[in-house]
């Protein structure tokens, strides 16, 4: 789990005495919550009364049905963590409280509730990798003969070098063979050549090519539309 490093604005506490806040204020709080839930048969009707209350029909004492109980516990982590540490908590109590803002705010914000909890108490914002992936598998083979999926989601900031490079690392990972990555000029060039201006003629886009990236230019045509269709076909690959 990772966290940018930042200074500790007054009025927060160190990252390293988060667990000793959260244990401290679990002791004031008083006994731990414990979420029951009740698989209701066929029939079962819920009414929520005038007060606030809910009125079930028939009682929870006659309903002979799948019942759990869920410890409720606040999520947190301390320097060093790679994973998760969690804390039962007080239905009503402090660690209540601030685990329903951190769960707002990591939705709001696409964060793990626990690096929510250390912003709220330490001020150190998580880091959010630019793109973030997920990979999915499933039996049997799609129309497209992949027995799986790689997902992006990437934050419009990233750059095209960071959206190729978690590509590949995700990729590898997966066991897939590792695919030549393009440069940024080749990518660029696949874009302008085969996306932007196609409604030009060749030499036209070999023109304009030159004249907008004076770096990157082409000798001559025959050049720039084998760059720009191997380009094209490589991303198409990807």
């Amino acid at each position: 789990m990772a966290f940018r490093e930042a200074r500790i604005p007054s009025g927060l506490i160190p990252w390293a005495d988060v667990g000793r806040w959260i244990a401290t204020h679990a002791a004031s709080d008083g006994e731990r919550a414990i979420d029951l839930r009740v698989t209701l048969p066929t029939g079962t009707t819920v009414d929520r009364r005038s007060d606030g209350s809910m009125q079930v029909t028939p009682p929870l004492d006659r309903i002979r049905g799948r019942i759990h109980f869920l410890t409720r516990t606040i999520p947190f982590s301390l320097p060093g963590d790679t994973g998760v540490r969690r804390m039962a908590l007080t239905g009503g109590g402090v660690l209540d409280q601030l685990d329903t803002l951190a769960t707002d705010i990591a939705e709001t914000y696409a964060w793990q509730p626990a690096q929510a909890v250390v912003f709220i108490l330490a001020g150190i914002s998580p880091y959010v990798a630019p793109v973030r992936v997920t990979i999915s598998h499933h039996s049997g083979v799609d129309v497209f003969g992949s027995t799986g999926r790689i997902q992006l989601d990437i934050d419009p900031a990233a750059s095209p070098v960071e959206v190729l490079q978690a590509l590949e690392e995700a990729r590898a990972d997966d066991g897939a063979p590792r695919r030549r990555t393009l440069s940024v000029k080749h990518l660029r060039l696949a874009a302008f050549a085969k996306a932007e201006h196609t409604d030009k003629s060749w030499a036209e886009r070999h023109r304009l090519w030159n004249a907008e990236f004076p770096d990157w230019a082409i000798s001559n045509e025959s050049n720039f539309r084998r760059d720009a269709s191997g380009a094209a076909a490589r991303v198409l690959q990807l």
